[in-house]
């Protein structure tokens, strides 16, 4: 949770003061500094970082001296300055920064399912980091109602399983992947009676209307994630034929709105109100360089009339 933030430490500073109403009040001498400027911050830079805050803080006129609205000090890449609030730590949490090499945990939940320990993987199954991530996202917890639209191996399926979720439904076109999703379940003892249960259909996102996933489900997941395929790392089929696995940027540009709007037209059929989209949206070319707003632009622009008025667009940016 951002206090503030600025281009030099004082103008954080003045955003992130505990004020007489403040309800976070934080000792400067326990700040923990975060600085991604280098693979390395040892202890006594840390404190000359932490001194200085110190000395800035009662520089400035009018703030309690000595005591923050955060907890945490991060430096980024550009030399900006943020203060905040540690509101939770995530799987592989712990205290440092990643170094030059960055080190995986294969310890803990992440460790129990790391793609090396699972009896089937795909080329494109996305790492537990970051699947565990998107069920965050998009809300999931105990007893929720999830579905993959493209589940490939089950990989995003199974970390929401790992969080709770009651009801797992995986589409997909391949019947291999299918299988090894239904192995990897049973491997991991999840999805299973009483406290959940997973279903996976031979399905096309392409067709989202026709998906049995959606037989007497419709308006009843709280959550979609998915990865779809875009034609470029995997294949993308329709009416029977399949896309090319490597196209031009100009060519991919059409398929990833071909992909998107019909996920699109997917949520609007399958979420819950309130319910969640969560997935991987890739730009290419010129798209690369958009900024949110740009992206959010681009979204609103492949979606269709008939569905704007049904779903609300989030747009993340890493």
């Amino acid at each position: 949770a951002v206090a503030g933030c600025g281009a030099c430490l004082q103008d954080a500073l003045v955003e992130s003061r505990a004020g007489p109403t403040s309800r976070v009040r934080v000792c400067v001498a326990t700040l923990t500094v975060l600085d991604l400027r280098r693979p390395y911050l040892s202890r006594s830079e840390a404190a000359e970082l932490v001194s200085g805050v110190a000395h800035a803080l009662c520089a400035l006129q009018g703030l309690p001296e000595g005591e923050l609205a955060a907890d945490t000090l991060l430096l980024d890449a550009g030399s900006h300055f943020t203060f905040a609030r540690r509101v939770g730590v995530g799987l592989a949490g712990g205290a440092g920064v990643p170094g030059s090499r960055p080190r995986r945990r294969f310890a803990g939940v992440l460790g129990k399912f790391a793609l090396k320990e699972r009896p089937f993987c795909m080329a494109t199954t996305m790492e537990p980091e970051l699947a565990f991530l998107m069920a965050s996202l998009a809300g999931v917890g105990p007893g929720a109602r999830v579905l993959d639209a493209c589940c490939g191996s089950g990989g995003l399926l199974l970390c929401a399983a790992a969080l709770g979720a009651a009801r797992l439904v995986g589409m997909d076109t391949d019947p291999e992947a299918i299988a090894g999703a239904a192995s990897n379940f049973a491997f991991y003892s999840l999805g299973q009676p009483p406290e959940a249960t997973v279903t996976l259909h031979l399905a096309d996102i392409l067709r989202p209307a026709a998906s049995p996933a959606l037989d007497g489900a419709r308006g009843t997941f709280d959550a979609i994630v998915c990865d779809p395929p875009y034609g470029m790392a995997t294949r993308v089929s329709a009416g029977g034929s399949v896309r090319a696995t490597s196209v031009e940027p100009g060519q991919a540009r059409v398929q990833v709105a071909e992909v998107t709007r019909a996920l699109l037209q997917l949520a609007l059929l399958a979420l819950a109100p309130g319910g969640r989209l969560v997935f991987f949206l890739p730009l290419r070319g010129s798209d690369a360089h958009l900024d949110g707003a740009g992206v959010l632009a681009l979204l609103q622009a492949w979606t269709p009339d008939e569905l704007r008025s049904g779903l609300g667009l989030l747009i993340s940016k890493k």
